[in-house]
């Protein structure tokens, strides 16, 4: 038993002694990559800063902060409407960090969730089709499309940076997904197919009643008795009798992006842009400097201190006599030029003056 207990003991000695104290944020100034637990003393030098935008029905613009050469997006792309007994699919995500200049001007569209089943037909805001009501099941609008452009003209193909697919419109069966290369078909036997990278997606075909329309690069196909496409790089076709509206697909420009990640349907409601950066928090730390940053939490050697005797803004901190002259640097003699003894260099007269005759 005194063995079992000295073996236990030992045991839990090794796992404390296992531990290392330090700081774990890889961000720190001061980060120990050695350290297993976090002793809250990390000094971080960068901070995230984060601006969410959400649907308005209008273009909305960002200015890329001074010293900023790259941002971090997450962006959604719409949901498709609710058709009158299935929902509408739900908008992509795209996650990616773009390389940009400071001060730049981006202009970002948020899409707009599709219109449901019952409500006029109508396109959503940034591209998603139109349902089209019917015997068959009444279709839901498609979703519209989040992207980020270099002009607030929104259908300017060389103007996007990065684009987030939107969900189909449903209708008696459920639009299809939207977001990642190419974007999912609705459901149903004459649902509308998924934009892909280079071409819309077709709208829903019988013989019959002929075909719902195709999505074209922007904009979602519109529906024929069937759920609209949603909106994307390319939109998705328009369901037909009844058929979902197939999702839009998503796209970034590679030459300006890194760290991509593509997510297929998993937005609902109206879409979302989040800009992310990170912002250095270097400056001068000391309190006694003239240009004492007191948000700064790490040191960059800035720091810069008044003349001995000054003050920050060049003024004597001592001055009895108000001459301009800091008491410490006056110069005593003799002041008046008639006096033989004059001194150029003297600031305060004491009464040495010798004069002839």
């Amino acid at each position: 038993m005194r063995y079992l207990l000295t073996s236990l003991l030992c045991v839990f000695t090794l796992s404390l002694t296992a531990q290392e104290a330090g700081c774990t944020d890889p961000l720190a100034s001061n980060y120990d990559s050695t350290a297993t637990v976090d002793d809250g003393s990390c000094i971080v030098c960068y901070s995230l800063v984060s601006d969410t935008f959400s649907y308005t029905g209008g273009v909305q613009t960002y200015i890329v902060p001074n010293g900023v050469d790259s941002i971090t997006v997450y962006m959604s792309g719409a949901q498709g409407g609710g058709g009158q007994y299935a929902s509408g699919g739900l908008g992509g995500s795209i996650h990616a960090d773009i390389l940009v200049s400071q001060l730049d001007t981006l202009f970002l569209y948020v899409g707009e969730e599709g219109s449901i089943y019952y409500s006029p037909a109508s396109i959503s805001y940034n591209g998603g089709g139109s349902g089209g009501p019917g015997s068959q099941g009444s279709g839901g609008g498609g979703g519209g499309r989040s992207h980020i452009g270099l002009s607030m003209y929104w259908n300017l193909t060389v103007d996007r940076l990065i684009i987030a697919g939107a969900g189909g419109g449903g209708s008696t069966h459920a639009g299809g997904a939207g977001g990642g290369l190419t974007g999912a078909p609705g459901f149903g036997s004459s649902a509308g197919s998924g934009g892909t990278q280079n071409y819309g997606g077709s709208g829903g075909f019988i013989n019959q009643m002929g075909t719902s329309g195709a999505g074209n690069n922007n904009l979602g196909g519109y529906g024929n008795y069937g759920g609209g496409g949603g909106s994307g790089h390319y939109g998705g076709g328009g369901g037909l009798m009844g058929s979902g509206g197939g999702g839009g697909s998503s796209y970034v420009v590679d030459s300006l992006t890194s760290n991509v990640i593509h997510t297929q349907g998993d937005n609902s409601g109206d879409g979302q842009i989040i800009i992310s950066y990170y912002q250095n928090n270097f400056g001068c730390t000391d309190q006694i400097a003239c240009n004492y940053n007191e948000f700064a939490d790490c040191e960059d050697e800035s720091c810069i201190y008044p003349e001995s005797y000054f003050d920050c803004y060049g003024y004597c901190l001592e001055d009895t006599d108000s001459d301009g002259v800091c008491d410490e640097l006056e110069a005593f003699g003799c002041t008046d030029p008639a006096a033989f003894n004059y001194e150029l260099d003297a600031t305060e007269d004491d009464g040495s003056c010798l004069y002839t005759g």
